[in-house]
């Protein structure tokens, strides 16, 4: 899957919204460095959108609009968030957005790089911006399982409001948990956590598309 991860960063390059400061950290993401690995393996995947993402939201678009949205993901991102250390590449391992009639997969961190908050870390975050977390938010971080040793999937807009068709649960279902579930020999049904999602997404259909 790492070379998928090389495919998004050629074609953010090529993206003319990108400052060249922006592609200069994009290149140098594409080095992974040893201190950011995971310390074992995945232990399951944490799936959360961007408007309502509990430690590091991105405001636009509140809804898919069927347009390339990721270069705005990347631009707000940087803008907002470039100050802090998190060695070029966006802290999400995969980023879905609805473009050209269908769900697109975009690998934006290569796989064997860890997500750089813990637990501790995020609850820090999480109180200094008075976040207000759904319950299996809350019930995730009060957890043995620590956010690090997740794999990342962000999903471009607003869950509260969003419309899902089978297709996306599909793609994370099919392409993304079952291959890495299989891989790193987590269970695909019960380490799926989802990360102030709010009601639009359906964790129960997802785990349909896991277990085909």
């Amino acid at each position: 899957m790492n070379k998928e991860f090389k495919n998004t960063m050629a074609l953010l390059l090529e993206s003319n919204e990108l400052t060249p400061n922006i592609k200069s950290k994009l290149i140098a993401s594409q080095d992974s460095v040893s201190s950011n690995r995971f310390k074992t393996r995945p232990h399951g995947v944490i799936i959360e959108d961007t408007v309502n993402n509990a430690l590091l939201p991105i405001p636009l678009p509140i809804l898919d609009n069927n347009k390339n949205n990721l270069p705005l993901i990347v631009k707000q991102f940087y803008a907002k968030y470039g100050k802090q250390n998190f060695n070029g590449s966006l802290p999400w391992h995969f980023v879905l957005e609805f473009f050209d009639g269908g769900y697109k997969i975009h690998q934006t961190k290569p796989l064997d790089q860890a997500y750089p908050f813990n637990n501790k870390m995020a609850k820090k975050i999480i109180d200094l911006n008075n976040v207000r977390l759904t319950k299996e938010t809350d019930k995730f971080l009060k957890g043995t399982l620590d956010m690090r040793e997740c794999i990342h999937i962000l999903i471009i807009g607003d869950s509260h409001l969003d419309v899902y068709t089978k297709d996306i649960y599909k793609k994370i279902g099919e392409f993304i948990i079952g291959p890495l579930s299989r891989l790193n020999k987590f269970s695909a049904i019960s380490n799926i956590y989802q990360l102030n999602l709010g009601s639009k997404f359906k964790k129960d259909i997802l785990q349909n598309y896991v277990r085909k």
